[in-house]
């Protein structure tokens, strides 16, 4: 039997009893027959073989306990991870922020959507990218979780305010995993891995899938 969240823009409900294996995504395009490959570019709007917005959403395997858990402490359990360009953080103003698993985060810089040539991230020059591992603080778990794309402003103004850990499946990066949105004030890093950024070729990032 399967256990459906409410669908991201226009693609179906997540279903959780597909899955696919760990060289794919969690889209699979209802014309092709086929997952998304983790090294094809994103966003992943369309299919690259066929050209078509016709995919559908699943939830990857090794996160189903994170959408089963009832408790914080059961989401906080894995190893949570935050990509950036900035050596230091957190920042120090509350705000809200986006954690994901180490294989999400590589993902974000090595399919393709960020070009690095000469050194660049976004518009903005860098000189590394840094690969924050954390701890969190937070005491309470929402229960509703949301597909990327769906976050309720709402929500989010209620998780700064009361400190409630918010669970979410992407559809854009890293599709089918899920990622958690908190306050900055609950999380700490204890762990940065700095990769040097000398040119466009990221391949040197695959070895972190082993970290």
């Amino acid at each position: 039997m399967s256990t459906l969240i409410s669908a991201a823009r226009g693609a179906e409900p997540v279903d959780l009893q597909t899955a696919p294996s760990d060289d794919r995504t969690g889209l699979f395009c209802l014309e092709c027959k086929r997952y998304l490959k983790n090294d094809e570019t994103i966003p992943r709007v369309h299919c690259a073989k066929c050209g078509k917005a016709n995919l559908r959403l699943f939830l990857l395997p090794a996160d189903l306990a994170l959408i089963n858990a009832t408790t914080v402490a059961q989401v906080t359990s894995r190893s949570w991870w935050h990509f950036t360009t900035r050596a230091s953080w957190p920042p120090a103003e509350n705000k809200l922020v986006h954690l994901g698993s180490l294989p999400a985060a590589i993902a974000r810089v090595s399919n393709g959507q960020h070009k690095l040539e000469p050194p660049h991230l976004n518009g903005t020059a860098v000189t590394a990218l840094y690969f924050h591992k954390v701890s969190i603080s937070s005491t309470e778990l929402l229960t509703e979780v949301t597909v990327e794309g769906q976050s309720s402003t709402i929500r989010e103004d209620e998780a700064l305010s009361s400190g409630q850990l918010l669970r979410y499946v992407n559809f854009y990066e890293a599709p089918g995993s899920v990622s958690l949105l908190l306050r900055s004030s609950d999380v700490e890093v204890v762990d940065t891995i700095p990769i040097p950024v000398t040119r466009g070729d990221i391949s040197t990032l695959r070895w972190l899938t082993r970290y």
